[in-house]
């Protein structure tokens, strides 16, 4: 898993508190947070502390995570279809045909 770093629109409230409501994933696709089930302080790499909201967003429960001055969320590699399972063609070649 990687760090994906994201925008999130957010309110802070008169306390100081803050809370996510939609995270912008890409231009033009941006997905409302419709339900935060948990918010803990959690250890972010490289700065120590951060905090680690669970959230519900495009129809999946996902960790959200606040590391100090930026907002990512961990995603996991394409998971790999039967088309990518195909020989890797090289020059025209089909893999399989390189000389050993």
């Amino acid at each position: 898993r990687t760090r994906r770093y994201v925008r999130v629109r957010c309110e802070i409230d008169a306390d100081g508190n803050l809370t996510p409501i939609a995270v912008l994933w890409r231009p033009g696709r941006a997905y409302e947070i419709t339900k935060i089930s948990r918010r803990e302080s959690w250890a972010c790499l490289g700065t120590g502390r951060g905090t680690r909201f669970t959230v519900w967003f495009g129809g999946y429960q996902t960790h959200l995570w606040w590391d100090t001055n930026r907002w990512y969320v961990m995603s996991r590699p394409p998971r790999c279809v039967a088309s990518c399972k195909a020989p890797v063609t090289v020059s025209g070649r089909n893999e399989a045909d390189r000389p050993k």
